[in-house]
């Protein structure tokens, strides 16, 4: 089964988990305006990580992005959304979830297979940032939407 169908159809149990995992902390959260700085703050922090320029390189920097991905993500289920975003804002946190699983698999590649990791993620990064794209908009979060391309 190619990588994309794996990705299109692992997104909606991604959802579930993070609207489980999305419990309400008494007050909302500033809303849009919190995950929003989120998303900001950690797109600044992935654009500064240097790009690699050998293959013995690649590893590394694929560690170095997960670390702030999952940084992200966590920070990102602190987030108490309304009610009437819930369901949006869970989709937005599993499609994030998703860059952790590619970057994840193209890591465990990379070490015997540079070139096919970096296949993984050329093939597999522009689908998930427009499932990215798209479900921050329905979230209503036009700054993560402008982070994702």
């Amino acid at each position: 089964m190619p990588l994309r169908d794996r990705v299109v159809r692992a997104l909606p149990a991604f959802a579930v988990a993070a609207l489980l995992l999305i419990a309400p902390a008494g007050a909302h959260a500033e809303y849009p305006a919190n995950p929003n700085r989120i998303c900001t703050t950690y797109g600044s922090k992935l654009d500064a990580v240097p790009r690699f320029h050998h293959p013995r390189g690649l590893g590394p920097y694929l560690e170095r992005l997960l670390r702030i991905y999952r940084r992200e993500v966590r920070a990102l289920h602190r987030v108490s959304a309304p009610p009437a975003r819930r369901r949006a804002y869970a989709s937005y946190v599993a499609a994030v979830g998703g860059e952790i699983e590619m970057l994840t698999s193209a890591r465990r590649i990379a070490r015997a297979h540079p070139r096919a990791a970096l296949l993984l993620v050329a093939t597999g990064e522009p689908l998930l940032q427009r499932v990215e794209k798209r479900a921050a908009l329905r979230a209503g979060l036009h700054a993560c939407a402008q982070r994702a391309g």
